[in-house]
């Protein structure tokens, strides 16, 4: 084989090559953009194929909402699970409207901040994050119950969780809305009782069980 075609085939073999590059590179571009698009619209297409009934109730937060069974725990149908993994305050605001105004509601229950002191955001952010939050849901008349952070099982951690909760506490005052405080049933001595969790931080299903009781005491005084 002469030199000149040796160049030939090289060529078409470098062309082939190129042509493969760009093909996977764009499939890769695509298939993000996908997980992308899917995360963003996955609450409007859940509600749209999965919901049979009207949603009186939000339960909208972190994993420790995500995890809970709560049309099972409140033994009703018509409670929309808006908890996501490791979301932080910033991540909320971010969310209010796709995963609960846009239902309408008659009540949002929020629970959030636990992650913000895992990444050390500060406390101010995390404050003007949650009164965001509030003003969104008061404006679309949405009665809103700020949850208190539920205690941990260590220490250091639980002096900004106490920090995070007298700021929680304000917040509903200055807006005029209900605080639930969590840790009354589920921790002792500031800490989260140990039968409750299975991690120091997630909630064991005795866990749920007592936030439950906690969650339907509020809706029956509030005739949801």
């Amino acid at each position: 084989m002469s030199y000149k075609e040796n160049g030939k085939i090289n060529r078409v073999h470098s062309i082939a090559n190129g042509s493969f590059f760009i093909s996977v590179s764009i499939n890769i571009v695509f298939f993000f953009l996908s997980i992308f698009w899917v995360n963003k619209n996955w609450f409007k297409f859940h509600r749209y194929f999965d919901m049979s009934s009207e949603i009186s109730i939000v339960m909208f937060g972190d994993s420790l909402t995500s995890l809970g069974d709560w049309n099972s725990l409140l033994g009703r149908n018509d409670v929309l699970n808006s908890g996501n993994p490791a979301l932080t305050t910033s991540h909320l605001v971010n969310r209010v409207g796709r995963q609960v105004t846009d239902y309408g509601p008659k009540i949002c229950y929020i629970l959030g901040g636990i992650n913000d002191i895992g990444v050390g955001i500060p406390m101010n952010r995390s404050t003007v994050n949650i009164e965001r939050i509030v003003d969104s849901l008061k404006n679309h008349h949405i009665t809103v119950v700020l949850q208190s952070v539920i205690f941990t099982n260590d220490a250091a951690t639980n002096i900004s969780v106490r920090s995070m909760n007298m700021c929680l506490q304000q917040i509903a005052r200055k807006k005029g809305v209900d605080y639930l405080n969590l840790n009354t049933s589920l921790s002792k001595g500031g800490s989260i009782i140990g039968a409750y969790t299975t991690d120091g931080v997630h909630l064991s299903q005795r866990g749920y069980n007592v936030w439950r009781v906690l969650i339907l005491e509020d809706l029956k005084s509030k005739k949801i």
